[in-house]
């Protein structure tokens, strides 16, 4: 959040890698130079009369393949997590950026933005692991900011948590393997009359949302940006179909919005506290039917990018962080994490032909049909479902697992075709598979 000298550059008319002179990937003019095409130049024209006028954008980004690198190294490997952000600059004749100056940055320009989103459902209603949401990010030090004596001269960056409609008691915490967990809080009971962080490790920090902001200090740390990863842990009882919204802003007091020469004159300028980066983060809640493929496949290419990662990178324990929540998640969907090998485009357990379907030792009997009823007992606990196999013959199986019913409910409200293997004579199936909804 806030400046960045890492961003992977795309063009239309080559790559930095075939050529590191910028003038010759050209999607926009340059001046001075004889490269002059405008392939992603696109001029929005609002029509007289009219006070807006929609326009739409898309491009390829080509982050999966190998062959494709930045400074020699694979862009794939340029990509600590799954969510990343995309920057484009609409530029407005009737507000010009004066005056003309590489300096300018989105954090001290109004006229420069940068947006990203992050959308990681949670699962309903699953373990706890299954309402874990994690977010890597990215974070510039504050600057100096204390005397001689170590007193605060005035007041640093900061992360601004705005925790929306994300339920009261939820637990967060900041991982920054860069940064002391102490520094942290010794920052936070000077700047702060009420304490809110505590210490979960040496490298971490723990919130309890509450139902308004959250300000976390960003300590000093030179020119070494601060790789980290939020999490949230959502109460157990969050609903299928609710949504929550939170909103991670970097905080900065100074001159904001100044040119140079009013920089000169700082002293008498007003000094303020203002946006130099920000993230939201959406947590719609699903179930994990939805949820598990496309996590089993986030963890296939995290694990393939940890293996090709060097340890000495400050992204490598926030790899590794990020990886162990990832594969809490994939078990508390109802998979398993330890089978997830690694991959770079992920695992498809779909074939030519359709579902990947491994047979059963001999020792095991499959029932192929649809689930025609839903068995609880006299105090409302499911017992097992009926299933109506091919041949017209009905057979009941037993289980009282909320993830098994959880499942077959799915099935019977769905109409899927599922496969029941049973091991022996025992009634409680060994294993279920989804095969086709109708």
């Amino acid at each position: 959040m806030g400046r960045r000298f890492d961003t992977i550059p795309f063009y239309a008319t080559g790559t930095f890698e075939s050529d590191p002179n910028y003038s010759m990937n050209v999607d926009y003019p340059v001046p001075g130079s004889s490269f002059t095409s405008s392939i992603n130049a696109q001029t929005i024209t609002i029509p007289e009369g009219l006070d807006q006028v929609y326009a739409y954008y898309g491009c390829y980004l080509n982050v999966y393949d190998m062959s494709v690198t930045v400074n020699k190294i694979p862009i794939p490997l340029l990509l600590p997590a799954g969510h990343h952000c995309l920057v484009a600059q609409i530029a407005y004749d009737e507000a010009p950026i004066s005056p003309p100056t590489s300096a300018w940055t989105c954090e001290n320009c109004d006229k420069l933005a940068q947006r990203n989103i992050n959308i990681t459902p949670s699962d309903n209603p699953g373990p706890e692991s299954a309402h874990r949401i994690p977010q890597t990010f990215d974070t510039v030090p504050t600057p100096a900011y204390t005397d001689v004596t170590g007193q605060l001269l005035n007041y640093q960056a900061e992360l601004m948590i705005d925790w929306g409609n994300t339920p009261v008691g939820s637990v967060a915490t900041i991982y920054w393997p860069q940064v002391d967990s102490s520094t942290v809080l010794s920052l936070a009971k000077q700047l702060y009359s009420t304490q809110q962080l505590t210490a979960a490790d040496a490298h971490t920090i723990q919130v309890t949302v509450n139902a308004g902001l959250t300000f976390v200090p960003i300590p000093p740390g030179g020119d070494q940006f601060f790789a980290g990863v939020l999490t949230v842990d959502l109460p157990l009882g969050v609903v299928q179909g609710e949504e929550f919204n939170i909103v991670v802003r970097r905080i900065l007091y100074g001159y904001p919005f100044q040119t140079p020469r009013d920089s000169e004159s700082s002293s008498s300028s007003v000094r303020w506290r203002y946006v130099t980066g920000t993230f939201p983060i959406t947590i719609p809640v699903s179930n994990s039917l939805k949820l598990l493929w496309r996590e089993e496949q986030a963890l296939a290419i995290l694990k393939w990018r940890l293996e090709n990662w060097s340890p000495t990178s400050r992204w490598y324990p926030v790899l590794l962080r990020y990886i162990s929540v990832v594969a809490g998640r994939v078990n508390g969907f109802g998979g398993n994490a330890g089978s997830v090998t690694a991959s770079p485009p992920g695992v498809f357990p779909i074939g030519p032909s359709g579902p990947v379907i491994v047979p059963p030792p001999a020792s095991q009997t499959e029932y192929t049909g649809k689930v025609i009823g839903m068995i609880y007992d006299q105090f409302g606990d499911f017992e097992g479902f009926e299933l109506l196999v091919e041949g017209g013959s009905k057979m009941k199986f037993r289980g009282r697992e909320d993830r098994i019913e959880s499942l077959i409910r799915f099935a019977w409200e769905k109409r899927v075709v599922i496969t029941v293997v049973e091991n022996g004579s025992s009634d409680w199936p060994s294993s279920i598979i989804l095969r086709q909804v109708w």
